[in-house]
C-alpha cells in the first residue's frame, strides 16, 4: 500500500490595524488629498446589513470621489447583505470582500480591475455580474466561492489567473470569451459541478491543473490554437466522455495531462488530417477512439426535461444564444444553416445536436 503524505499550506494573511481619515455615513474612509480621491477602507466596527457607497463625499469642505474598495474593507463581515458600488469605483482591492456573507453583487462598469483573492470564501454568494468594462482578474479571485453557480468572464479579460477559482464547487456554467489567451495554473481545480466546457480559439495555453478534479466534466472542447497544455490539466475528470481538440498540430502535453481521467473510455474527436499525430502522441493516443471531425458528422440527440436554463454553443466555444425554457420549449435566434453542429448546455447534461435535422 504506497503512503501518501498530506500537506496542510496555511496561507498567512497580512493583516493591518486599522487606518482611516474619515467616518462619514456610517462608512470609513482613507483620503487622499493630492488626488481628491477617497478610498473605501474598513473600521473598528465591521460593516453590516446594506451599504450603500456614494460617487463622492466631502469632508472639512473639500469633495473626494470614491475610486476604491480597498483590502479588508469587508472582510469577515457576517451580518453584511448588500452593497451598491457606485459608477466611481475603479479598484477592487486584495481580500476586499474576503470571508464575507455577500449572496449577490454587480460590479459597474467603471470598474477595470479585481485583484487578488477580492472575494476569497465568499461562500454564500452565488451569483455576480462583471462588468464588460474590466481588463483584469488577480489570481484566486473567487477561490472557495463554494455556492457561485455561474460566471460569464468579460470581453476584454486577456488572461484567467491562477487558482481563479478554485474550490467553487457549484460553478456549473463558465463563459470563456474570444479575448482570453491564456488559462492559468488551477484556475478551475475541484469545480465539481462543471460538465462542460469550452476554450475558444484565442486560448494559446492552458496552465498546470486548470481543471484537476471536475469529475463531473463530460465535454471539453479545445480551440484550435492552443499549443501547450501543462501537466495535470485535466486530471481525475473521471467522467470524461468526449475531448474535442480542433488544433491540427498536436498540442505540446505530456503524459501526465489526463492522468486518472478514465480517457480509455472516452471518444477524442480531431481534425480529419490530424487524426494519425494524435494517436502516435502521449496522453492523446490513450484515448478509447480517435475520430476525424468534419463539423458535420456529430448525430442528432433528441433531449426531454430540459433545466431551465439552455445555453448554445458552437463547436468552436461561442456563446450563441441563452434563454430559458417554458413548459419544456426554449426559442434561441440565430443566424445558423442547416447542419451545423451545436452543444446545448441544460443545467448539468450537455448534449450535441446538429440545427435542422
Amino acid at each position: 500500500m504506497k503512503k501518501r503524505l498530506l500537506t496542510l499550506i496555511t496561507i498567512l494573511l497580512p493583516f493591518a490595524a486599522s487606518a482611516y481619515d474619515a467616518k462619514i455615513d456610517g462608512i470609513y474612509y482613507y483620503l487622499k488629498s493630492d488626488s481628491k480621491e477617497a478610498e473605501v477602507t474598513d473600521g473598528p466596527i465591521k460593516y453590516s446589513g446594506s451599504v450603500d457607497i456614494p460617487a463622492t463625499v466631502i469632508y472639512d469642505d473639500v469633495e473626494y470621489k470614491v475610486t476604491t474598495i480597498k483590502e479588508y474593507t469587508f472582510w469577515e463581515c457576517s451580518k453584511l447583505t448588500s452593497v451598491s458600488i457606485p459608477n466611481s469605483v475603479n479598484t477592487i482591492k486584495p481580500f476586499a470582500f474576503g470571508n464575507c456573507s455577500l449572496t449577490s453583487i454587480t460590479i459597474p462598469n467603471s470598474v477595470k480591475a479585481i485583484e487578488y483573492r477580492a472575494f476569497y470564501y465568499c461562500e454564500s454568494l452565488v451569483s455576480i455580474t462583471l462588468p464588460e468594462s474590466m481588463t483584469s482578474i488577480g489570481d484566486g479571485v473567487f477561490v472557495g466561492c463554494s455556492s457561485l453557480t455561474s460566471i460569464t468572464i468579460p470581453n476584454g479579460i486577456t488572461s484567467i489567473g491562477d487558482d481563479t477559482f478554485w474550490a467553487c464547487f457549484s460553478l456549473s456554467s463558465v463563459t470563456i470569451p474570444n479575448s482570453v489567451t491564456t488559462i492559468g495554473e488551477y484556475s478551475f481545480v475541484d469545480c465539481r459541478s462543471l460538465t462542460f466546457i469550452s476554450i475558444p480559439n484565442s486560448v494559446t495555453s492552458i496552465g498546470r491543473s486548470a481543471f484537476s478534479f471536475c469529475k463531473s466534466l463530460t465535454t471539453i472542447i479545445i480551440g484550435n490554437s492552443v499549443n501547450k497544455i501543462d501537466n495535470d490539466a485535466f486530471e481525475y475528470c473521471s467522467a470524461l466522455t468526449d475531448v474535442y481538440c480542433l488544433a491540427e498540430s498536436v498540442p505540446s502535453t505530456n503524459g501526465n495531462a489526463f492522468n486518472g481521467s478514465s480517457v480509455e473510455n472516452a471518444t477524442l474527436h480531431v481534425p480529419a488530417n490530424s487524426v494519425e499525430a494524435y494517436k502516435a502522441a502521449e496522453p492523446w493516443k490513450n484515448f478509447k477512439d480517435i475520430v476525424a471531425w468534419d463539423g458535420q458528422s456529430i448525430e442528432t440527440l433528441e433531449y426531454t426535461s430540459p433545466s431551465n436554463r439552455i445555453d448554445v454553443y458552437s463547436i468552436d466555444g461561442k456563446l450563441i444564444g441563452s434563454n430559458t425554457d417554458q413548459n419544456g420549449v426554449a426559442s434561441i435566434v440565430n443566424n445558423l444553416s442547416s447542419g451545423t453542429t451545436v452543444i446545448v448546455r441544460m443545467g448539468e447534461k450537455s448534449v450535441k445536436l446538429v440545427v435542422g435535422r
